[in-house]
């Protein structure tokens, strides 16, 4: 005999059980831990904050690695990885990109990178960017360069 506590009834064996929570809307079984929760919102709560878990909200996915899951969020939705957000849109990921100070984003391409000299090693190579001083109009090739001849007696002439 099986027991189902949730419901208070008895079942003659296992599979019945098994077959009782898969039809029933009082049961929300999840596959993987074969915890029972009451509830579809129960259940999706246990998807998110479990560790054992890598779930996408978006399309009701479950991923069998966190990495799977975050390529899957890059691929498929408009996702910030910096700060676990999805957006509606395209434009409100590059919106979100272009305001945030976590960001190193390429407003030519519309590309993220992952820090400042990633994003300028781009700008570069990809770009053909280069910074200007101010004041003279002299070419440099990266910030450091440019601070260097803002204190060098050139600059200062």
């Amino acid at each position: 005999m099986a027991y189902c506590d949730r419901c208070d009834r008895w079942f003659p064996h296992d599979r019945a059980l098994e077959q009782h929570k898969e039809d029933s809307n009082s049961h929300w079984v999840c596959d993987d831990c074969d915890l029972d929760f009451g509830s579809y919102d129960s259940l999706m709560q246990h998807y998110m904050q479990s560790p054992n878990h890598h779930y996408c909200m978006e399309c009701d996915r479950h991923f069998n690695f966190e990495e799977s899951r975050e390529q899957h969020m890059d691929d498929k939705h408009w996702y910030c990885r910096e700060h676990d957000r999805v957006f509606k849109s395209e434009p409100g990921l590059h919106s979100h990109y272009r305001q945030s100070t976590d960001h190193h984003y390429c407003f030519e391409c519309e590309e993220d990178f992952d820090d400042e000299d990633e994003l300028w090693d781009h700008l570069r190579h990809d770009h053909e960017v280069h910074i200007y001083c101010a004041e003279c109009d002299r070419s440099f090739q990266s910030e450091s360069n440019l601070w260097h001849h803002l204190n060098s007696r050139l600059h200062q002439q």
